[in-house]
């Protein structure tokens, strides 16, 4: 008797959730098309002209985060090392300390930023990904007031490093999550005839 009343408090919940995100998005849709037809009648554009196009983002599994924390580690030990062969910024007696110190300082951004990505997914979404930031900002204090097998002798030349090597991997990112988009949106349409 229990089981039965679970199953179906649940199935009732799920309804009224449900419900609750159709009035949502009626409402955000009303809010959109009121916004077109101020600015059409503003600049002097057709409200009808316009395109509106909704994407639903997938959902993000733990081998998508798993390989990000890859991407950040493989890297920040790549583009770090190599730029700490041209802007001297720390000592140390063999190539591994630094590596061991770049891993430190790449899991402490990678952990937060992960972090952030799974419990504050809306506000990632709303801060257009600047809060993003954080994780990287995060790891540079606490690489520099806490290095662990190194002796940072600059601290603005290991921000430069480690800001130089952030803009290359977002770059480098960024550029092949785009290509892939571009292939799958070209596949999409070449489907359905457009």
């Amino acid at each position: 008797m229990k089981k039965s009343e679970e199953k179906e408090n649940k199935k009732i919940k799920k309804e009224e959730r449900e419900k609750r995100n159709e009035e949502k998005l009626k409402q955000a849709d009303d809010a959109v098309n009121e916004v077109i037809d101020s600015i059409g009648s503003e600049i002097g554009v057709d409200p009808g002209s316009v395109k509106i196009i909704k994407v639903k983002m997938p959902k993000k599994t733990v081998s998508h985060y798993l390989l990000e924390v890859i991407i950040i580690l493989l890297s920040n030990i790549i583009l770090i090392t190599s730029f700490s062969g041209i802007i001297d910024w720390c000592t140390y007696s063999n190539i591994w300390e630094l590596v061991v110190f770049v891993v430190y300082v790449s899991l402490i951004e990678a952990v937060v930023r992960v972090a952030i990505m799974v419990f504050m997914p809306r506000i990632v979404i709303r801060s257009f990904g600047v809060i993003l930031l954080i994780p990287m900002v995060l790891a540079i204090v606490i690489g520099c007031f806490f290095p662990l097998v190194i002796k940072i002798t600059g601290v603005g030349s290991f921000i430069l490093v480690y800001i130089l090597a952030y803009l290359v991997r977002k770059f480098v990112i960024d550029y092949v999550f785009e290509k892939k988009i571009i292939k799958k949106m070209q596949k999409k349409d070449g489907k359905n005839g457009k």
